[in-house]
């Protein structure tokens, strides 16, 4: 069993890497302040951390008061120093940003297994979760939607002129901003998304538990129930909802070692 002592410490880390991020977000508007649309854009992302930090703050009260709040984030803050101030603090922002997604993910994957999440009421830690990591996803978004025009801009401010000898750029239309901003977003895309599972692959089940006795292991798939195959884990939550205690499902697994079969599980 996972104990509620790490649900505890994460959000406290959380609360940590968000303060910092806070901090260093603040940092950044001043260097981008020569780019109007870059300044408020990272002020906005400060605005965005600071809720986050006071949610989270609250959330912690809640569920274990008076816990320690770490004296550092759980990252180091690069610095700039690359002589594009606009460019770097985007870079800057877009580090801490993405950090801040995957402690995210980490806290919405703790709290569901601490049951902090869905049934646990308003403002549980899981939802929380994934709000802020929706939040810094779009921001980030942002960021790489930006990042191409602003480097030309500083290219420009500098004096220099497109030497590319694209059929475009040749004719003084420069495509050196829109051709990699396209290339990256394709590049998203083809990779396709994070989660591609139809099926329900089984973790290691509580001891007791009615798939426990019913024999499944971790590794093991399921593939159907109730002879109706499954094309998400919704799907599979929304049959065993439908029975009452004391009812039997009847699972369509792919054993780890190889092999299908029929499993009867009771709903406790």
């Amino acid at each position: 069993m996972v104990k509620p002592i790490r649900l505890a410490h994460h959000v406290a880390e959380m609360v940590a890497l968000e303060a910092s991020m806070v901090k260093t977000l603040d940092q950044l508007v001043k260097p981008a302040i020569v780019h109007a649309d870059t300044s408020v854009l990272i002020e906005s992302f400060r605005d965005t951390s600071l809720t986050h930090l006071q949610t989270l703050r609250g959330r912690l009260q809640s569920i274990a008061k008076g816990t320690t709040v770490p004296e550092t984030s759980l990252m180091k803050i690069p610095g700039g120093g690359t002589g594009y101030p606009v460019s770097s603090a985007l870079q800057q922002a877009s580090v801490v940003l993405n950090h801040a997604i995957v402690g995210y993910a980490m806290l919405r994957t703790i709290a569901l297994r601490n049951r902090d999440s869905i049934l646990a009421g308003d403002g549980n830690t899981g939802d929380i979760a994934e709000q802020h990591a929706k939040n810094y996803a779009s921001a980030v978004h942002k960021i790489n939607q930006v990042l191409h025009n602003v480097v030309v801009w500083e290219m420009d401010r500098e004096g220099g002129t497109c030497q590319c000898t694209c059929p475009s750029c040749s004719l003084g239309i420069c495509l050196c901003a829109q051709a990699p901003r396209r290339t990256l977003s394709d590049t998203w895309s083809e990779l396709g998304p994070i989660s591609t599972d139809t099926a329900v692959t089984i973790q290691q089940p509580r001891p007791d538990s009615a798939a426990a006795v019913a024999g499944l292991g971790a590794g093991d798939i399921v593939v159907a129930a109730d002879g109706q195959e499954l094309d998400s884990h919704f799907a599979l939550q929304g049959i065993i909802s439908a029975h009452q205690s004391d009812q039997s499902i009847e699972l369509r697994v792919l054993r780890i070692s190889g092999g299908l079969e029929n499993v009867k599980v009771v709903c406790p």
